[in-house]
């Protein structure tokens, strides 16, 4: 079994640069943070959607049928 931390810092790595604010900012949040105060701000509201499309077209390989 792999722990949340390493999943998310190997998902880091393996994302455009692009893309990484929205895991950090997520991460941030679960570790630091509560969901209940959480407020998307500005560039990173923008950038959910498209993070949210790359990781479904990336990751649905990994999947199982």
């Amino acid at each position: 079994m792999t722990s949340k931390t390493a999943a998310a810092d190997w998902a880091l790595l393996r994302l455009p640069p692009a893309h990484r604010p929205v895991l950090e900012h997520a991460g941030q949040l679960y570790f630091h943070g509560s969901y209940s105060e959480e407020r998307r701000r500005g560039a990173l509201r923008a950038q959910m959607r498209p993070h949210v499309d790359h990781a479904r077209r990336s990751w649905r390989p990994l999947s199982g049928p």
